[in-house]
């Protein structure tokens, strides 16, 4: 459920004409804001907050909380900790990283992390999707489940831009394990997943090292290209 807060016209009015010095300070989004310009945005415990088409700072997701951001640009990170869902699609930017702990939904869509990803500790029938997105360092997928797909045109999911490591390890499945379509700057490792899922590591592209292991059956780690070394379960 969502439990959203109605701001009047011209709370939105003021929010959009926020100077830069109020944009410094802390502000609790409970509802749904278009078109507005805020500092440092903080989506309260059981809380909902949707930006559409706007601009913030830093992003603190509480416990249960729901946060979405759609053609929207967040200049600083976005970290969940307990919470229910981060959602940003359509272009939007987080120009730092973002770090999700025990979040039990990381849906990344067509944008970009200027830093890192992180979806670790995801507890229960936890979902972490990246497609079609740019990030500038690492990305680390850890002891998540039980969807996880990083990559896959043909899911209709696109290929990813990593600038360092993409890492997916330790995590359980029983929906899919995907991670296909990506270049990778760094090293690419999968490693000890489990679960009866079908788990695929195929048609990525990378400039250092590919090591797969210990993941279980079925897996297939094929088709992998330009890796400087390849290791365990996964091929060229």
């Amino acid at each position: 459920m969502k439990w959203l807060i109605v701001l009047s016209v011209a709370a939105l009015s003021v929010l959009a004409a926020t100077s830069t010095a109020s944009a410094a300070a802390s502000f609790t989004c409970n509802s749904t804001l278009t078109g507005v310009t805020v500092g440092k945005l903080v989506v309260p415990d059981n809380g909902t907050c949707i930006l559409v088409g706007s601009t913030t700072g830093d992003v603190m997701v509480g416990k249960n909380a729901y946060f979405e951001a759609n053609a929207s640009t967040i200049q600083g990170d976005v970290k969940s900790n307990e919470s229910m869902t981060i959602y940003t699609h359509d272009g939007s930017s987080v120009s730092g990283s973002v770090r999700a702990n025990k979040t039990g939904q990381v849906f990344l869509y067509d944008g970009s992390v200027g830093k890192a990803v992180k979806a670790q500790s995801v507890t229960g029938s936890g979902h972490v999707q990246v497609c079609g997105m740019s990030v500038g360092t690492d990305l680390l997928v850890q002891k998540a489940g039980t969807d996880i797909l990083v990559g896959d045109v043909l899911s209709s999911c696109g290929g990813n831009t990593i600038g360092g490591n993409l890492k997916v390890m330790k995590n359980v499945t029983d929906v899919e394990l995907n991670v296909q379509n990506n270049t990778v700057g760094g090293s690419l490792t999968v490693s000890n997943n489990t679960g009866p899922s079908d788990k695929f590591v195929s048609n990525n592209s990378g400039a250092k090292n590919l090591q797969c292991g210990g993941n279980a059956l079925p897996f297939v780690g094929s088709a992998n290209i330009g890796f400087a070394k390849v290791k365990g379960q996964c091929t060229f």
